[in-house]
């Protein structure tokens, strides 16, 4: 950082500004075309910590991109079929389970209950009482899934959530020590890790649900930079990530732009990794083309998810393009 040009991240912070995020919590941080890392900072979170590059904050459903990362490696290994049916490794599920593959579950059509069917099940509990365990209970409650598997996209945290079992199951290991072995410890992402919040961050109310899969990543801006170069510079392995950033289709061939925990487009005529996370209080966003060898990451206490998503696609134009 120390010979990054001050006009570089002079221009970065009037990105920021630009895109209506100066008066918020929030740190970026950013490769640009030069291969120059930029990070800036400004404002607090809604605690009242000063935000840095190394603040640990909530990453939200980012935490999608590991498990996918995480099930790509133990599809390279031979150790896990990604066809190979849900109920396979979570037996407590009902009958209708065994149609749905952990295909499915990646991409996100796999026709379980959404959310807002849980919620009712689950009462009076609220998402933020939420534990894989008492998900997964609820699920196993369901008499059916909500559509068949393959007929439609439908964004699901529970079926991430249902992922997190797998690599747990095959390995004995907790979700929490596979990321750091597999992920963060190689990559030197040492501020980041899936779980509970580490005791230096102040939580608001609602605290994020105790969920792992499609949340549970803690993690700072200085971390997001060395995964998204690490993506961009495809360091697990060009199988392994191709595995990762492949896309699928529906059932009646329609195809879809959502890999495996990301979302893939062209964008400027460069394929372009994508994906948010969202909980009140805490919004992340990262965005890359490895094409240019360019990223972008944000996190922040905005609560507007559209603003934050605009504002990391501005930035990324800006790094690669100067408009």
């Amino acid at each position: 950082m120390s010979n990054v040009p001050d006009e570089d991240l002079a221009g970065l912070q009037n990105m920021i500004e630009l895109c209506g995020l100066g008066d918020t919590g929030i740190v970026v941080s950013a490769r640009n075309g030069d291969g120059n890392a930029l990070i800036v900072s400004s404002g607090k979170l809604n605690s009242g910590q000063p935000i840095g590059a190394d603040t640990v904050m909530y990453g939200a459903s980012l935490t999608k991109q590991m498990i996918g990362l995480l099930m790509a490696q133990l599809v390279d290994e031979g150790v896990v079929d990604v066809d190979s049916a849900l109920r396979s490794f979570i037996p407590m599920l009902p009958g209708w389970a065994e149609t749905i593959s952990l295909r499915h579950l990646l991409h996100h059509t796999s026709g379980l209950p959404s959310t807002a069917t849980l919620l009712s099940t689950l009462s009076p509990l609220c998402e933020q009482d939420w534990d894989n365990g008492i998900v997964l209970g609820a699920l196993a409650a369901q008499r059916s899934a909500a559509s068949p598997p393959g007929m439609r996209f439908d964004y699901s945290n529970a079926g991430y959530i249902c992922l997190a079992h797998v690599p747990e199951t095959v390995t004995k290991l907790s979700l929490s020590t596979l990321a750091d072995q597999q992920l963060f410890d190689p990559l030197r992402m040492h501020d980041s890790h899936v779980g509970q919040p580490p005791p230096s961050v102040a939580i608001d109310e609602p605290p994020p649900p105790r969920t792992i899969g499609d949340g549970g990543l803690w993690t700072t801006a200085e971390d997001l930079l060395r995964w998204n170069d690490a993506l961009n510079e495809r360091r697990f392995g060009s199988r392994i990530h191709d595995l990762a950033e492949s896309t699928w289709y529906l059932n009646d061939g329609t195809p879809l732009d959502y890999a495996w925990g990301v979302r893939v487009m062209i964008d400027h005529n460069e394929r372009t990794l994508s994906h948010g996370g969202s909980w009140p209080g805490w919004r992340s966003k990262t965005v890359r083309q490895p094409g240019c060898q360019t990223s972008v990451a944000v996190l922040t206490s905005c609560d507007d998810d559209q603003r934050v998503s605009t504002a990391a696609m501005r930035i990324l134009h800006w790094l690669v393009h100067d408009d």
